[in-house]
This record gives C-alpha cells, sequence and structure tokens, in this order.
C-alpha cells in the first residue's frame, strides 16, 4: 500500500520514470543504465516513510539484460499507538478500568431492572 516512485538522475536533475502502489507482487520496470532513486512518497498506514534507495543500473555487453532486485522495508511509526500498545501507558490502563466497571455497572443494572419487570 505504499506509493512509490523510481526517478532517473541526469545532468538536468531529476525526472519520474515510473510510479506506482506496492502490492503482494513485484513490479517489474525496464530501464536504461543510469542512475536512479527510488522514492517511498506515501507509505501504509502505521509505517514511516522509508529512506531513499540509491541505484545505478551498468550497460551489458552483448545486450543482455541486467536484472535488479531492491526490497524497501518500512518500519513501524511509533508515534501511532495500534491494538493493546494503546492501554501500555497509565492514563490508558486507566481508561481500560474505567470502561470495564461502566460495562460491569451496565450489566448489574439491567439484570436488576429485568428482574422487577418479570416479578
Amino acid at each position: 500500500g505504499a506509493q512509490m516512485q523510481l526517478i532517473m538522475l541526469d545532468e538536468e536533475g531529476e525526472s519520474l520514470v515510473h510510479e506506482w502502489v506496492s502490492a503482494e507482487t513485484a513490479e517489474t520496470i525496464s530501464v536504461v543504465p543510469g542512475d536512479y532513486i527510488i522514492r517511498e512518497i506515501v507509505a501504509p498506514n502505521g509505517y514511516e516513510v522509508a529512506e531513499d534507495i540509491r541505484l545505478t543500473v551498468e550497460a551489458t555487453d552483448g545486450g543482455e539484460e541486467n536484472i535488479y532486485k531492491v526490497s524497501m522495508v518500512d518500519k513501524r511509526d511509533s508515534t501511532i499507538p495500534t491494538g493493546v500498545e494503546i492501554f501500555a501507558s497509565p492514563l490508558g490502563r486507566v481508561l481500560l478500568v474505567v470502561l470495564i466497571l461502566l460495562a460491569a455497572a451496565a450489566i448489574y443494572y439491567r439484570t436488576r431492572f429485568m428482574r422487577r419487570k418479570t416479578a
């Protein structure tokens, strides 16, 4: 789910070659020899944007293709609490206890009300 770009570096600066959204399958891109940057523009939810990856594609003798396999790994965004991490802080634990007590009180009063109705 990351928004990615392949950028070629030349004398004029940077030029966009290809843009895509990452998926389960690999993205295959044919390029000419030169210097490139793989840049993550938008990271998936819960992750930090990864640093650029620089690579040089070299020409081959005899016209054979070079195949480069590049992997980019994102770090979890530590500023966004996920799952039970919300309750790791003291305030989060107090909130959890309050929610449990409110649920227990609601169940208690509902059962008392139902008993009165049937009596």
